[in-house]
């Protein structure tokens, strides 16, 4: 075997892309307390290239949208919200420790056009950890800068992902995750507080070896100071189609929640 050929076999690449389809509920409390209910998709996937020495890098993107019709988002809701990362970190026995680096795409009044995104970094440490052979903890912490408007609404902050993730059976795996995040300074205004907290449930089943189902529930809570509260609810359902030889799924994904969380400053101002 030449040296080219031990290098390649010493790097496993695996990965994953999916979609999802489902339904938003959203409220505001600056529009009169109203709910609707919206068609939401979306579109992810992953991709990891992991060194026999035990280091590892990823790229991943998730993109999540909805259909708002003729409204203005700063008006009703944000329309979309999406990420990209960058990930690097080594195994140490079983457990993983590292850092990421991405951005959100998410809509802001600076864009050039009314319902226009702009992007905003995002970066941080994050981990996940064996909980005995079947299940995994998982966390990040990060900080994140996403100006909605230069002299108004931002999210620039710090926020936070832990959840546990269970492998019930080879088919059938279950997590859970909750997410924090808070804009000391400026949200809704300039000077004004405002934070976002996310639950999601999520299963997953494999139909086949390269086919398998998804279900997510998830619940954010956006408060802007006391004034105005955000809830931006989904259930969706998705496919997934692993790549690669020996498919993970990696917990450790970019989310998209500060940018989104952002958004909702300029819908609550």
């Amino acid at each position: 075997m030449t040296s080219m050929q031990i290098a390649q076999a010493q790097v496993v690449i695996t990965g994953d892309v999916g979609v999802e389809f489902g339904r938003s509920t959203i409220l505001s409390t600056d529009d009169a307390d109203q709910e609707f209910g919206q068609l939401t998709y979306g579109v992810n996937g992953s991709i990891m290239a992991s060194l026999a020495s035990g280091w590892s890098g990823a790229l991943d993107f998730n993109m999540m949208g909805r259909d708002i019709g003729s409204n203005d988002f700063d008006e009703f809701a944000p329309s979309g919200a999406g990420s990209l990362g960058l990930h690097v970190g080594r195994d140490f026995g079983g457990n993983y420790v590292g850092a990421f680096y991405g951005m959100n795409r998410f809509q802001g009044d600076d864009a050039s056009s009314p319902n226009g995104f702009l992007t905003g970094n995002l970066y941080g440490i994050e981990g996940e950890f064996a909980l005995g052979s079947s299940t995994t903890m998982f966390a990040q912490y990060g900080t994140a800068e996403m100006i909605g408007d230069g002299t108004d609404t931002a999210f620039e902050g710090n926020f936070y992902r832990l959840g546990v993730s269970t492998r019930v059976n080879e088919k059938f795996t279950i997590s859970l995750e909750t997410e924090m995040g808070r804009s000391s300074e400026r949200f809704e205004d300039d000077g004004d507080w405002g934070e976002y907290r996310t639950v999601s449930l999520s299963g997953e089943y494999k139909f086949a070896p390269r086919l398998i189902g998804t279900l997510t529930v998830s619940q954010m809570d956006i408060a802007a100071n006391t004034e105005d509260l955000g809830r931006d609810n989904s259930v969706s359902i998705g496919l997934s189609i692993p790549l690669g030889a020996d498919h993970r799924k990696s917990n450790l994904t970019t989310s998209y929640n500060p940018g989104l969380a952002a958004a909702w400053a300029e819908t609550l101002d």
